[in-house]
């Protein structure tokens, strides 16, 4: 797995509730947050940083960070959200971030959560 970096933002730790992982996945860094639904909201709990440069295999990458949050914080993502430095496609399913080797692509991860590129 690759090297990451964690920041937490709440001591909360939410059993049971929507988890959702947002990315925001840029030429330099690859930022993704975890957010549960609490009190009508969604709520950043923690976020793992990674340099998108080490990113080869943006699926393999992102079944990883899946397993990771699900071993070591007993969440499962039900939703996911990435937006990426490039083109994205009509269907909002498909980006290839500029100067990176690797795709986005939703159809990766249907089986394991909902999944939308923006």
């Amino acid at each position: 797995m690759i090297s990451f970096k964690e920041v937490y933002y709440s001591d909360i730790s939410p059993k049971n509730k929507e988890i959702l992982l947002v990315a925001d996945i840029g030429g330099t860094n690859s930022n993704f947050g975890i957010c549960a639904w609490m009190e009508n909201r969604w709520q950043l709990i923690f976020s793992i940083h990674i340099k998108s440069k080490e990113i080869i295999d943006f699926p393999l990458t992102l079944r990883d960070l899946l397993a990771h949050i699900n071993n070591k914080h007993q969440m499962a993502v039900k939703h996911i959200c990435v937006a990426g430095a490039g083109p994205v496609s009509a269907n909002y399913d498909y980006c290839k971030p500029t100067n990176l080797p690797f795709e986005i692509d939703a159809t990766i991860s249907k089986t394991c959560a909902k999944f939308l590129v923006l």
